[in-house]
């Protein structure tokens, strides 16, 4: 899976909260897979690597490999496209099924 940055998101406490993610400050790039086009949102804590990928110009972020411990956790979709009841999945566990 080889996720390209294409929008991106900050949500504060509560917000995390109403989306089923703990309750503090995270930083969402919304992805698509290069290989199949389909849509994860990568989600992390880490504000400066975010505005790292975020302000990166085009063509570094299409060609950037996300660093799975500064986005530990993904999501299948973006926002608007979440079932409420879809969990947020821990990237390192996805990465081991392929």
């Amino acid at each position: 899976m080889t996720l390209i940055p294409r929008e991106h998101a900050y949500t504060n406490p509560v917000v995390s909260v109403a989306i089923g993610l703990p309750a503090r400050s995270h930083f969402m790039l919304f992805c698509e897979d290069e290989e199949d086009g389909s849509r994860w949102t990568a989600i992390g804590t880490d504000r400066k690597y975010w505005e790292m990928v975020v302000f990166a110009a085009p063509n570094v972020r299409a060609g950037l490999t996300l660093n799975p411990l500064k986005f530990p956790l993904k999501r299948s979709g973006w926002p608007d496209e979440w079932p409420e009841s879809l969990p947020v999945e821990d990237a390192q566990h996805n990465r081991s099924r392929g």
